[in-house]
């Protein structure tokens, strides 16, 4: 099976299962990196609201609970379901400038520092950096790694921690 053949079984997915998707924390890093890659500060909106269920790791937009599609057994005063609100997108775009000052090849760096100005910053950024293989790969690394540090820092500030055990 393909690319566009999973693409699609994934949008059809998507589209049709009732309830939450139970997801491998590395899918979830995957896209938010496209959502990110795709829709730049979109992704994850300043002030947007989802809800994490301790029990199972599931993010549950809050837009789910305004057309009555959340959980039935969700309670917002309960600790089980912690609030996370959408940072903007600030933090990507300092992973990014953090990523560009580990560059080694000039030229590529300040290509890269060149993309980052204005409006289409992320495009611009992903562009110039696919044509790059192994610093691209490495992006994806830095990139992960970044996103999964600022979950885990989220995490820690409200006392949960890791149960490696799952």
């Amino acid at each position: 099976m393909g690319r566009r053949e999973h693409h699609a079984a994934s949008l059809e997915l998507l589209e049709t299962h009732v309830g939450p998707l139970i997801v491998p924390t590395l899918v979830i890093t995957e896209v938010t990196y496209l959502l990110g890659s795709r829709l730049g500060a979109n992704a994850e909106s300043a002030g947007s609201e989802s809800f994490i269920d301790v029990t199972n790791g599931a993010l549950w937009s809050a837009q789910l609970f305004d057309v009555d599609q959340g959980p039935v057994d969700f309670d917002p005063e309960s600790d089980r379901w912690p609030l996370v609100v959408g940072l903007g997108s600030t933090p990507a775009y300092e992973t990014m400038r953090r990523f560009v000052a580990t560059i080694q090849q000039p030229d590529l760096a300040s290509r890269l520092t060149d993309a980052l100005g204005g409006c289409g910053a992320f495009q611009r950024f992903h562009t110039e950096l696919s044509r790059h293989e192994r610093e691209y790969t490495r992006w994806h690394r830095f990139w992960d790694d970044a996103r999964l540090g600022r979950a885990r820092a989220w995490l820690a500030e409200r006392g949960y921690q890791s149960n490696p055990q799952l």
